[in-house]
């Protein structure tokens, strides 16, 4: 399946996962070639198809199609590009491949490497390659490695072997068992070259003496350390050795994670090419480490001791700082903390280690949900701006989401207040038919959620005071008499849709969100339609002299602002967060664009600017933490309000996460 360019690949791949005949326009489009390359390259990718299962079929005016000749050939290979090409879909500029491409050619190639010798290889323009020498070196730098370049010999990345393993492991790029070798690049390759037989055992073994150890990893890293064991081995067998001094060395061994790598290292010795020395060992035991998944009920202070203590102190000051920019005490118990604690002190490894500032992280850490959820992001964002500035570091994005992760558990076990419903039933079948309905939905719900649940005959409920009830619950298509109870209908056989309905109209009724509304006091003019501007820059210059209190706090919107706006985007929707302390009032406001723009290379349709003073109210901030996630995840959502132009609607959006 190897080729030589990846753009035969890409062809291929389009073509085969079309719901439609693709022409060469199409397919020149979504390359960014012409038409006429798309056409010369055709021989090559139907050489490739018939290799793979497949027959490329075209017609003159229609287009190109795939039909398949062998089924589990033909998926095979699709699954295989499905997994490369994945990266086509993720919005975060740092994974940019042609860097990687460039990157994964010269990271492991002996001496130094000039770019117009690797031009063709890699089916790229001499001045595509110079233009991705800035976003090179940038990823080279978050490794603490460098790019030398000296005239007439090319360039060489320079660096310590753990740091430039590190590397290589982001920039082989999909960390997934069923990943497999895609184009030529044979020293990068040999770097990971191993039969697959001998690698999923070598997987195995690890992830056998892992589970029978007192550690976890987190399930994400399990097959990047799997990638790592092979990488170590041939990287070592080529005589390229990770060194550490004996301050480093002493402090690692303090950990258990220790005695775990020299298990690992020690059961893979009957594969050859592990008889390693020391540093090795200590190497493996720092991803151990670094991507712990450590439980909150462990004894984390016996376990990471002097870093615990560092880590502890951590996060008491970014307690503080969160207190004092959001009004809002994160930690509300000693679980709050420790909850924290298990994202923070691997953190607090990372930069121990200098390896903090990589961005290596897989798909699936980059699609990670809570990246919809902006009010977590933002308060870890509080959490990392304060670190960078304590360690004088550069934490990455990654450390970012397990931060914001910590945040969103500790939100989400607030309880919002609960009013239970006061109910009638009643049935046109009867006190028994009525008595069976309770039942169902007491077997179904408990009782947690009812005060009371009264049998009544229709006409009976004229005696009643309306005071004493909040809702009825009945057979009948409609009230006989006009009654001024709410009402839901329920048969004595109830449909699915009947048991959604009452959950919506009668559980969830009970959330007391409209005393949280309310107590924000947001502006009922809210909506600005058809809203344009220069750049973000000045949108964010006009927020801030339009919210600020006083010059000083202008300038510090305006700068606070610009900073986090890359982390501020997501799905379309830009979340700009002022800082309260800033401003007078309590602020929501969304502004729908004319058009669509393009932010950081990221497209935004509105933005939505927002200051709460959460008045230590955890339950204010997990009602702003569902709402944003909301208008985050449904456009729907958005449309409600802006169509509306009633603030109460955010309860009903608020209610969807409940």
């Amino acid at each position: 399946m190897t080729v030589g360019k990846k753009r035969i690949l890409n062809i291929f791949y389009l073509i085969a996962t079309a719901d439609d005949t693709l022409s060469s326009l199409d397919i020149s489009k979504r390359i960014g070639v012409t038409q006429r390359t798309i056409k010369s390259d055709m021989g090559m990718v139907r050489d490739f198809a018939l290799d793979n299962g497949a027959v490329i079929k075209s017609k003159r005016g229609y287009g190109y199609w795939v039909e398949v000749t062998d089924k589990a050939i033909f998926d095979a290979a699709v699954e295989q590009l499905q997994i490369y090409f994945s990266y086509d879909d993720l919005s975060d500029q740092s994974l940019q491949k042609r860097s990687n491409d460039i990157l994964r050619r010269i990271i492991a190639q002996e001496g130094y490497v000039k770019f117009n010798d690797i031009v063709d290889e890699l089916y790229l323009s001499r001045s595509s390659i110079k233009n991705e020498v800035k976003e090179i070196r940038k990823i080279l730098g978050s490794y603490n490695l460098s790019l030398e370049t000296k005239p007439g010999l090319g360039n060489c990345v320079k660096g310590s072997e753990f740091d430039r393993r590190l590397c290589m492991l982001m920039l082989f790029e999909i960390h997934y068992h069923k990943a497999v070798p895609l184009f030529h690049n044979a020293e990068f390759m040999k770097c990971f070259e191993c039969d697959d037989d001998e690698r999923n055992e070598i997987r195995h073994i690890f992830l056998k003496i892992l589970r029978e150890s007192d550690c976890q990893i987190m399930d994400e890293f399990t097959q990047r350390i799997a990638r790592y064991l092979i990488l170590l081995r041939n990287r070592y067998k080529a005589k390229y050795y990770v060194k550490f001094n004996i301050e480093d060395k002493t402090f690692l061994k303090t950990f258990r994670q220790y005695g775990i790598a020299c298990d690992i290292i020690d059961s893979l010795k009957k594969y050859g090419g592990y008889d390693v020395n020391e540093n090795e060992i200590l190497a493996l035991e720092i991803l151990l480490l670094i991507w712990v998944d450590i439980d909150s009920t462990s004894d984390m202070k016996s376990d990471y001791q002097e870093v615990y203590q560092q880590s502890l102190i951590v996060a008491e000051n970014i307690s503080k700082k969160i207190s004092n920019d959001y009004s809002i005490q994160l930690f509300t118990s000693e679980t709050d903390k420790r909850v924290f604690l298990t994202g923070l002190i691997p953190v607090m490894l990372k930069i121990r280690f200098k390896c903090e500032k990589g961005y290596m992280r897989a798909s699936v850490l980059c699609n990670d949900h809570i990246r919809t959820s902006p009010m977590s992001i933002k308060l870890a964002y509080s959490a990392i701006k304060m670190i960078n500035q304590q360690y004088k570091t550069d934490v990455s994005f990654e450390s970012h989401l397990i931060i914001a992760n910590r945040v969103y558990i500790i939100i989400n076990k607030v309880k919002y207040d609960y009013k239970p419903a006061r109910m009638i039933v009643c049935s046109k079948n009867g006190i028994e038919a009525a008595r069976s309905i309770k039942n169902r939905i007491i077997n179904k719900y408990g009782n947690k959620y009812f005060e009371r649940i009264d049998l009544y005959e229709l006409y009976e409920m004229r005696a009643l005071k309306y005071e004493d009830y909040d809702i009825v619950v009945l057979s009948y298509p409609y009230f006989s008499y006009n009654y001024q109870w709410d009402y839901v209908l329920f048969e004595l056989i109830p449909t699915d849709k009947q048991f959604q309905e009452f959950y919506q109209n009668v559980i969830l009724q009970g959330y007391q969100l409209k005393p949280i509304l309310d107590s924000f006091n947001f502006n009922k003019n809210f909506v600005f339609r058809g809203f344009s501007f220069e750049s973000m820059k000045s949108f964010i210059k006009l927020i801030s002299f339009k919210h600020g209190k006083e010059p000083y706090f202008i300038r510090n919107i305006e700068n606070e602002l610009n900073a986090c706006i890359s982390e501020s985007i997501y799905c379309k929707i830009c979340f700009l967060f002022i800082n309260h302390k800033y401003v007078d009032d309590n602020i929501f406001e969304i502004y729908q664009l004319d058009e669509i723009m393009s932010v950081n290379g990221e497209e935004i349709s509105h933005i939505i600017v927002m200051s709460v003073d959460f008045n230590d109210s955890l339950r204010a901030l997990r009602f702003i933490e569902h709402l944003t996630h909301q208008l985050v995840i449904d456009k729907e959502n958005i449309y409600l309000l802006t169509e509306s132009e009633n603030m109460d609607n955010a309860i009903y959006i608020v209610r969807k996460e409940l």
